[in-house]
């Protein structure tokens, strides 16, 4: 019969390999939570400072008309963003203010161009009036505050379960190395 490898008593070492792998998964984990963070919420953050007015290109957007949201399925005003200074017009940009928009109708706004990355590639242009209640703004912060609190705590455990394994490694070939300098007794 084959002999059965104990299994490491509870905080007991993990093999080499058990290690090599959790520090590799938690490295890929760690990335990828940390890029989720940056890159939605470097988008919410830019939304969060147009709505007041310390982020994003000035400009007028002239209403054209509506659509239905697909995430929240309420209407949304949608209408043709040209800037302040010179530069090229943008057509079906979303509006967010707090009141009632009319079709026909001029606001100033700020600009939130959308960024197409690997995380997100469906995300429209914004354009803020201001920061009032139904202006979406909440949903901004709230979904900030909650991903990152996610991604950033969920991101740095496993950053720290990564560099407990990568230690655990070193500490192994150090003493792996040790051993091969050391002169044998025979």
């Amino acid at each position: 019969m084959g002999r059965r490898r104990p299994r490491p008593e509870v905080g007991g070492n993990l093999s080499t390999g058990a290690a090599f792998g959790v520090l590799l998964g938690g490295a890929l984990v760690t990335y990828l939570l940390l890029q989720v963070a940056v890159q939605f919420s470097g988008h919410e953050l830019r939304s969060v400072g147009a709505a007041y007015s310390w982020a994003g290109q000035e400009g007028t957007l002239e209403v054209t008309g509506s659509h239905i949201d697909h995430g929240s399925g309420e209407q949304q005003c949608v209408g043709t963003f040209r800037p302040a200074e010179s530069g090229p017009a943008r057509t079906d940009v979303d509006l967010y203010l707090s009141g009632t928009c009319e079709e026909g109708g001029t606001e100033e706004v700020r600009l939130v161009p959308s960024e197409d990355t690997w995380l997100t590639t469906t995300e429209r242009d914004r354009a803020y009036a201001d920061a009032g209640l139904g202006s979406g703004i909440g949903s901004s912060v709230t979904t900030l505050v909650f991903v990152n609190a996610f991604c950033l705590g969920f991101g740095l455990l496993s950053a720290l379960y990564s560099l407990s394994s990568g230690a655990l490694l070193l500490r192994r070939l150090r003493r792996r190395w040790r051993q091969w300098r050391a002169p044998s007794a025979t």
